[in-house]
């Protein structure tokens, strides 16, 4: 029971720290993932926002120029082309728009990707009700306030960051009414190109516009319209630094474990055969306290806790008393050698004697005892007794 006891717990112990070992490395890995997914969401977020806050400093500061109210109001389009339109380079915005709300008439100047200089358009980019929508929000503000409205917008599968304002007197009171001034629409186009280098900037991958939602684990950045409505999803998929870690110390802690694996077992098996040892030990030195070296017989100790253990239990006890006649004249004329043997062959015929359980004991070396239940046959007592 004892060997059983200490190779459990040794086991145990063992499974336990290979367990504790792997949990440990799988929580620091899946914390290291978790971290760098926020971290990667804190940096994609950040670029995105300066983006879109970028559209609207530029669409600001237009927005306040007096010379451009002034020339839009004439609309003087040279003017607006070569001091407003050639902005839209696909530097800073892609798209510059211009509407007068008098008639709902516009101008719009646009680039293509990767080209560097502006061309009109006769249909404006952006759909006329929205910017109607956006006249409406504007005239909620007073002239002199930044009331620039921002919002993405879509044109198939174009996605763009748009700002929009009342273009307006630096200073001092409007030419016309508020709601007759020229609404500035601009727009960034969320190019691949654009995509590419968010993702390279913040170490990323895959970085790219979906309209599909995105996975529960993925994270992403929900593109907003003018009516705040989500049309599109900025997601990526984010580093994931826990497996690279758990990858390289795949080995060391392989070979960490083997090598505990294998001194753990060799000193549950030292352990093991310790116990074995001390139990064997155990039991013999119990033995041996417990028993007369000489005839082999239990002595004092083993016939008094065999008494005790009979007389709890509820039943009858006979003790029997044997007495050799003459044996210190044996002793005395032959030595205790010869003594010795005699008792030792007399314990061997009264230990073949027994039929059931009998416990004998050597007393002062003459006299013997035997005690029994009341289950023994008298015939074996009677036997014992002419011996």
């Amino acid at each position: 029971m004892l060997v059983k006891k200490i190779t459990w717990m040794m086991m145990s112990a063992m499974l336990m720290s290979v367990v504790m070992v792997l949990a440990i490395t799988a929580w620091t890995a899946q914390k290291n993932n978790q971290r760098a997914a926020e971290d990667s969401l804190l940096m994609v977020r950040g670029g995105f926002d300066a983006l879109a806050h970028n559209v609207e400093t530029l669409n600001y500061d237009y927005s306040s120029w007096t010379a451009a109210m002034e020339n839009a109001l004439k609309r003087d389009v040279d003017w607006l082309y070569e001091n407003m339109g050639t902005g839209a380079n696909g530097v800073a915005i892609h798209v510059l728009e211009i509407f007068w709300p008098s008639d709902w008439s516009s101008l719009t100047w646009t680039v293509a990707v990767n080209e560097s200089e502006a061309e009109p358009l006769k249909t404006p980019k952006i759909p006329l009700d929205v910017v109607q929508s956006i006249h409406g929000r504007l005239q909620t503000f007073d002239l002199g306030q930044q009331d620039t409205q921002n919002f993405a917008f879509n044109d198939g599968d174009e996605f763009y960051l748009v700002s929009a304002s009342r273009l307006q007197p630096f200073e001092g009171e409007a030419p016309v009414p508020d709601d007759q001034l020229p609404v500035v629409v601009m727009a960034y186009l969320l190019s691949e190109e654009t995509l590419n280098g968010l993702a390279s900037t913040f170490l990323i991958r895959d970085l790219a516009l979906a309209i599909s939602p995105p996975a529960m684990d993925q994270p992403s950045i929900p593109i907003i319209d003018v009516d705040g409505q989500i049309i599109a999803h900025l997601q990526w998929t984010p580093p994931r630094p826990g497996d690279e870690l758990v990858r390289i110390a795949a080995l060391p802690i392989s070979i960490g474990l083997i090598l505990f694996l294998s001194l753990s077992g060799t000193v549950t098996l030292l352990a093991k055969r310790n116990a074995a040892d001390l139990v064997v030990r155990e039991k013999e030195a119990s033995s041996a306290a417990r028993t007369d070296t000489m005839t082999g017989l239990p002595n004092r100790m083993a016939f008094n806790e065999a008494l005790a253990d009979l007389s709890k239990a509820d039943t009858r006890l006979a003790v029997l008393f044997m007495d050799l006649n003459g044996f210190k004249a044996i002793n005395d004329e032959y030595g205790h050698e010869i003594g010795d043997k005699i008792l030792q062959e007399i314990a061997s015929l009264a230990v073949n004697l027994k039929r059931i359980r009998i416990l004998l004991r050597d007393w002062v070396a003459m006299n013997l005892t035997s005690s029994s239940p009341e289950t023994m046959q008298n015939k074996y007592a009677l036997s014992f007794a002419k011996v």
